[in-house]
């Protein structure tokens, strides 16, 4: 799987978990160099606290592109660390 904003793959793995529609990337599938953090954290009933990520690249930047659990919940231990992705980015086979 590849994780695809602004015509650049940002991660792959063929390593992902899927939960309800989303696939979560483990940490070391991101390309490091079209992140950086951010200090946004949201609250999800079913995973628990998750900490954003802003995905930089050519420049663009979408913030809080991608999000990982922070403090999983009991749900979500099986993907604890692991990075999804919503906010105009594409996941592709």
């Amino acid at each position: 799987m590849k994780v695809i904003w602004n015509n650049q793959s940002v991660a792959e793995s063929i390593d992902t978990v899927i939960m309800e529609i989303n696939h979560y990337f483990p940490p070391y599938s991101l390309k490091s160099e079209y992140f950086k953090d951010s200090e946004t954290i949201s609250a999800y009933h079913f995973i628990g606290t998750a900490l954003h990520r802003t995905t930089v690249v050519k420049g663009e930047v979408n913030e809080k592109a991608a999000w990982y659990c922070l403090e999983p919940s009991a749900l979500a231990k099986g993907f604890a660390g692991y990075y999804t992705f919503w906010n105009n980015v594409k996941i592709e086979e």
